[in-house]
């Protein structure tokens, strides 16, 4: 390597390193500024609900809320036969809930995969699937992805894995987007339709 190049190389990892530790002060400076308050938390989980939420966050807007209200790990020896039945592991549900986030991941994965195969199951004609227990259901995946949000929260961690955001988003937007395409392609056939004078 010439010299040049050796000192391209230098001058770039060190404006990488600076970059860095400027994104560090900057995370570290936000999260010191902002507390998670015990108090506004516990005011919360009593009575949860979006407008005392709201209410709470808009009055205290230097604190945090921890928002998890979910059962915890208690829940998860109720609801082995349910995880059994989708062929999710205990296991990777509790690491889910300790906010592991290769679990998380690998969780959001699975539960993916069981959505996929209920589309399959759903466009083959078997459009009851989910009413007769032969395909996951919305409101299960949806309670999953609440406890494994609570768990990020509790545990202060709320980076939101990319495959949690994922499978969020896929449950956020599937009917939506098919609405909204429905009336874009409706509103495109009319637009064609009409005969320009």
């Amino acid at each position: 390597m010439t010299k040049d190049k050796n000192n391209r190389a230098s001058k770039f990892v060190r404006d990488v390193k600076n970059t860095l530790q400027r994104q560090n002060d900057l995370v570290r400076a936000h999260t010191t500024n902002r507390t998670v308050s015990n108090d506004l938390s516990e005011r919360f989980k009593t009575a949860p609900s979006i407008d005392l939420y709201v209410k709470l966050r808009r009055d205290n807007t230097d604190d945090d809320i921890e928002l998890a209200i979910s059962p915890g790990i208690e829940w998860l020896f109720e609801v082995g036969t349910e995880l059994e039945k989708w062929e999710i592991p205990e296991e990777l549900v509790a690491g889910a809930l300790d906010a592991d986030e290769a679990f998380i991941c690998e969780l959001s994965l699975v539960l993916l995969e069981c959505l996929v195969q209920r589309r399959e199951i759903e466009s083959s004609g078997n459009t009851h699937a989910v009413v007769r227990g032969e395909a996951i259901s919305d409101n299960f995946v949806n309670f999953l992805i609440a406890m494994m949000l609570d768990a990020l929260s509790w545990n202060n961690n709320l980076i939101l894995p990319r495959d949690l955001a994922m499978l969020i988003r896929y449950q956020l937007v599937k009917d939506v987007k098919n609405a909204i395409s429905r009336k874009l392609e409706a509103k495109e056939l009319r637009t064609r339709q009409t005969p320009v004078c």
